[in-house]
């Protein structure tokens, strides 16, 4: 090591220092003898630096010679610190790098490689190519033992984050070329602990992706936090955009950002006024429009706790719910009232047209002055700088699809970094609008078309109903709506009556929820041209975990982000993995089991519901209750829900996949009709048997097909016969049950189906 390489060191050694500051954690983890092989995500261009610096050990890289720049000081250095350079299309290249890379192992040098291959483009951690397993071949690679007779070289995971975002990172999507320059945590470098015996590369990837969730963990470092909780970020947000038309709905109503913040500001002077100031937890009875996302802002700026009642499961139901969090107040109108005339909730309720009209001079005053403050006296005024990442923000009520409805409390923080890690994935552009038509009620709607507009540049236009295509068509084709989310019940109803200029321009239309068919997917991108992708969520996890990302929005030749039948990759800051669900044992690649996930959006726990908590959170894994595979890509295969698989004959049966069966027969008998009803024709649950122990029903409502011949085309197709309903097992009824969501209720099917057996 030459005396000019150690000035260098230590130059970008300060520099780095005094820039970022990096954490360095468990770097005792890198033998201080002997080989050791580093495997590492990769997030910008100056991660083999972050690396470097972290290690008293001299540390060669193995690097892509194209992606260097062709300079004689760089062939200089490359020479002087050992980098392993290689062509990815030149497989002399490629040998020659992997023989070097084994020969330093065998001599006890420790060597880094990316194991990408590239930069990452949207913050997640891409699949990892397999070529650092051939660098062990021939290279002593077990536990070490006494009396080796040369030491064993270690596998040790790496992960960099708090990266993303910098000027060093790559971006590559559609709209603008604008950098996002605010990091949101401290640059970090985690080494994992040392792995032996390595045969495949998925465990690599569980290593680094778990050690992302420790390393970034929020509540482990939370002095390393650089972005704001939710209502702090609101303020400084639409001060951001003060002047801009950010908020609509299909009622007329505009707002820019500093007209939110008034508006925020006088609403909850109003409320203050109205309710107790001892009252944490308020209820709303709104639909998805301005005055609903302004009740759920100006609740959060006071310090409240908003919970979205979901209005659609019944009065017993709506009010066990109140009774629970101790709800005295409901903020509704009156207008939302009158189009549900059967609701009767048992609270007081705050009528919005009525207390508007007690809204004084000094109310209005009072909001100006505080709007003109700057921000962060606004916030210490408000007592927000008092509020803690643990607190809790909201309570959203699961759909009660499978029993009555549990409390998720999720935190600030939960809601914060699930918004944190979606805008980053999808990185919107400052002119892209939202459509929001999902109910408040439900966390995708509340955390993304609520949070996150207020958080992020994203702007956001409202319709009240989710059943209104008409109305929906209209407002994308008024205003340049890039994101579109939904369920597949409601993006079917789409297809078939929105117009194709109002859609054509969507670069993310997004479902959720519920599987997304196939045949819906292709027939959407015939229709508007656009890909119709699938995401995943839980309310438990604040609710996005994984989602497809459209080649639309990232114009990247290296690495593919959308798989058809998939949920796509899971988000950045987020760990999951595959388990068995009797014995917990973590099992490996493209091998069904129960899906769990760890990371900060996972949430608090269920409300007053210690019991059931403890059954779904597990050493800080949420047990999703899905039965799903990741493949080598690591993209996640949803399979089937573990209520809603039966045991039969040992075997498991998954009623999704019987379900897509005879969904596949049935669309290719019926085409396409113009009928409004977006419920679906059939839906698969089970009943107790006394000889196979379950048996499979189908409950439908009509099918273009009589029973034995839908049975018959299931055998035809492959479908194993134990899998296979027995024609007596369908029953018809007149409609299939649904929540508000436009998901089947579970719940109801299954107790029809006992009662129809009942009778029997």
């Amino acid at each position: 090591m030459t005396f000019v390489i150690r000035i260098l060191e230590f130059i970008v050694h300060a520099i780095l220092k005094l820039i970022y500051n990096p954490r360095i954690i468990d770097r005792d983890n890198v033998p201080e003898t002997g080989g050791a092989l580093l495997v590492s995500n990769h997030v910008s261009y100056i991660d083999a630096l972050l690396i470097y610096t972290s290690q008293k050990r001299r540390v060669r890289f193995v690097a892509n010679k194209d992606d260097l720049p062709d300079s004689a000081f760089v062939r200089w250095l490359g020479r002087k610190t050992g980098a392993i350079l290689l062509r990815p299309g030149d497989r002399r290249s490629v040998v020659n790098a992997i023989r070097a890379a084994r020969g330093a192992l065998i001599n006890g040098e420790v060597v880094c490689i990316f194991a990408e291959g590239t930069l990452t483009r949207t913050g997640q951690m891409g699949p990892f190519k397999e070529g650092f397993l051939s660098m062990l071949k021939g290279v002593p690679h077990h536990a070490p033992k006494e009396g080796d007779a040369a030491p064993s070289v270690p596998i040790v995971p790496v992960f960099i984050g708090g990266m993303w975002g910098s000027y060093f990172t790559e971006l590559r999507y559609r709209g603008t070329k604008r950098k996002i320059s605010r990091l949101t945590q401290r640059p970090t470098v985690a080494f994992g602990k040392r792995m032996y015996d390595v045969r495949q590369k998925y465990w690599v990837e569980r290593a680094v992706e778990e050690l992302s969730v420790d390393a970034m963990d929020p509540a482990r470092f939370p002095n390393d936090r650089h972005f704001r909780l939710p209502a702090v970020e609101t303020l400084y947000n639409n001060r951001r955009f003060a002047k801009q038309r950010r908020f609509a709905d299909s009622t007329g109503i505009e707002l820019t950002g500093r007209g939110a913040i008034l508006r925020m500001l006088i609403f909850r002077q109003l409320l203050r006024r109205l309710i107790g100031k001892d009252e944490k937890n308020v209820g709303v009875l709104l639909p998805s429009t301005v005055p609903g996302m302004l009740a759920n802002a100006a609740l959060t700026i006071d310090r409240r706790v908003p919970i979205n009642l979901n209005f659609t499961i019944g009065n017993d139901a709506m009010n066990y719910c109140c009774d629970l969090t101790g709800i005295r107040h409901i903020v509704t109108s009156r207008k939302f009232l009158q189009k549900v005339p059967n609701l009767k909730p048992q609270a007081p309720c705050i009528i919005l047209e009525d207390a508007a009209k007690t809204i004084t001079a000094a109310d209005k005053v009072i909001g100006l002055l505080q709007s003109l403050l700057p921000t962060c006296c606004l916030v210490r005024l408000l007592g927000l700088h008092k509020v803690k990442p643990d607190d809790t923000m909201t309570i959203v009520f699961t759909s009660g699809s499978t029993g009555r409805p549990k409390g998720v409390v999720l935190s600030h923080m939960n809601i914060a970094w699930n918004i944190n890690q979606f805008v980053r994935q999808f990185n919107p552009g400052d002119d892209w609008w939202m459509m929001g038509a999902l109910p408040l009620f439900h966390s995708f709607g509340f955390t993304t078309t609520v949070w996150c507009p207020l958080m992020s540049p994203l702007k956001v236009v409202y319709h009240f109903s989710p059943l209104d295509p008409k109305v929906i068509s209209q407002m994308c084709g008024k205003y340049p709506v890039r994101i579109f989310v939904g369920t597949p019940t409601f993006f079917r109803l789409y297809l078939r009556k929105c117009q194709v200029e109002d859609l054509s321009d969507i670069y993310i239309n997004m479902a959720g929820a519920e599987k997304l068919p196939a045949d819906l997917g292709e027939a959407w991108k015939q229709r508007f041209g656009q890909d119709l992708v699938e995401g995943f969520g839980a309310t438990e996890i604040s609710p996005v975990l994984a989602a497809n990302i459209p080649k639309a929005v990232w114009l990247d030749k290296w690495h593919n982000y959308v798989k058809v039948g998939s949920i796509g990759i899971p988000l950045g800051g987020l760990a999951v993995r595959i388990t068995d669900p009797e014995t917990g044992e973590e099992l490996g690649p493209n091998t069904p089991g129960m899906l769990e996930v760890k990371g900060a959006t996972v949430m608090q726990g269920y409300y007053n519901d210690i019991e059931q908590t403890a059954k779904v959170l597990r050493d800080g894994w949420y047990v999703t209750g899905d039965i799903a595979a990741i493949d080598d890509d690591r993209f996640i295969f949803i399979t089937g829900r573990l209520s809603r698989i039966s045991k039969i004959g040992g075997e498991m049966i998954p009623h999704i996949r019987i379900e897509e069966e005879i969904e596949k027969i049935v669309a290719s008998q019926s085409p396409e009709d113009d009928e409004d009803s977006i419920a679906p024709k059939f839906s698969i649950t089970a009943v107790s048997d006394p000889k196979k122990g379950e048996r499979i029903v189908v409950i439908y409502t009509e099918l273009p097909l009589s029973p034995e011949e839908i049975c018959r085309r299931m055998a035809d197709s492959g479908l194993p016969q134990i899998w296979i309903p027995a024609a007596a097992d369908f029953h018809q009824v007149e409609k299939i049950p649904l929540l508000g969501t436009g998901k089947p209720s579970l719940k109801e099917i299954s107790d029809m189906a006992e009662a129809i057996y009942a009778r029997q």
